[in-house]
């Protein structure tokens, strides 16, 4: 693979830049590979595999992921447009972030996916966090993060490859995730 694809928000621990050596050590032919500590995702849509099976404990994160599809952006940036998010909207970035930690427990799984990853995308540095009571809790960007044309592109990128491997997301502990295991 001469390209690779970088995931659409920060994460710490993500392995895009070490892909080049990782990669090389896996076998050349794999039927199904297992990403038991997922986190960006960057090892399971790079991998050349027949079956990827993605696990992170992180629901919120995997959320999302399980969520990207062609429709998604334009969700994105509709509730980019709603909120008023921008690179200079702390405020409204504060009141998004508040509506998302008061009805996260009301909101569809899709509609948390949304407005987490349009939170992530004017995040301080576009992390991903949370706190002991589950509310995420990351401040604003001010002035660095906001849904640029070049994260949009990453976006669109991550979309087409979800969609031309076989990838399976799961949400577990890994003591708790059940895979059937086969030789490969």
């Amino acid at each position: 693979m001469d390209k690779y694809y970088k995931n659409p928000f920060n994460y710490i621990g993500a392995k895009y830049k070490l892909l080049p050596q990782i990669l090389p050590l896996f076998p050349s032919e794999i039927d199904t590979f297992v990403d038991m500590f997922g986190g960006s995702g960057e090892v399971s849509v790079n991998v050349k595999a027949n079956k990827i099976v993605y696990n992170d404990k992180n629901k919120p994160l995997v959320n999302i992921l399980k969520n990207l599809d062609d429709s998604f952006i334009e969700e994105v940036e509709t509730t980019i447009d709603y909120f008023n998010l921008g690179k200079y909207n702390k405020e409204e970035f504060l009141n998004c972030r508040s509506f998302y930690n008061t009805n996260k427990n009301t909101l569809s799984d899709r509609e948390k996916a949304i407005l987490l990853y349009c939170l992530l995308t004017h995040a301080f540095n576009y992390q991903i966090g949370f706190n002991s009571k589950e509310e995420y809790n990351m401040p604003s960007g001010y002035g660095r993060s906001y849904f640029s044309p070049q994260l949009k592109s990453k976006l669109e990128q991550y979309i087409k490859r979800i969609k031309e491997i076989d990838i399976y997301f799961y949400s577990e502990d890994f003591h708790n995730l059940n895979l059937n295991q086969d030789k490969n």
